[in-house]
C-alpha cells in the first residue's frame, strides 16, 4: 500500500470517500474531538487542516488530525 502524503489529499477526495470529520488531537492537553469538514473548500488539503485546527479546551495550535473512516479505513492508492 501506498502512503499519502498529507500534503496531496485533499477535502474533496476525502468526502468522495465517505469522510465528512476529522478525529482531531491536541499535542498540548490531550483533547479529542471530531470536526466537520464539509464547508471547507475542496482544495484544502489534509495538511493545511491541521493547520487551521485550535483545540476548544486550550486554544492550543498543535492539533494532529486524521480522516474520521466511516468503517474500516480504505486503502488509498
Amino acid at each position: 500500500m501506498r502512503r499519502v502524503a498529507p500534503s496531496t489529499i485533499t477535502v474533496a477526495d476525502l468526502l468522495m470517500r465517505g469522510v465528512d470529520e476529522m478525529d482531531a488531537s491536541c499535542l498540548r492537553c490531550g483533547e479529542n474531538w471530531q470536526a466537520p469538514i464539509g464547508f471547507l473548500p475542496p482544495a484544502t488539503t489534509l495538511a493545511k487542516i491541521s493547520e487551521l485546527m485550535v483545540c476548544p479546551a486550550c486554544d492550543g495550535w498543535e492539533v494532529e488530525v486524521a480522516p474520521a473512516w466511516p468503517g474500516d479505513a480504505p486503502k488509498i492508492n
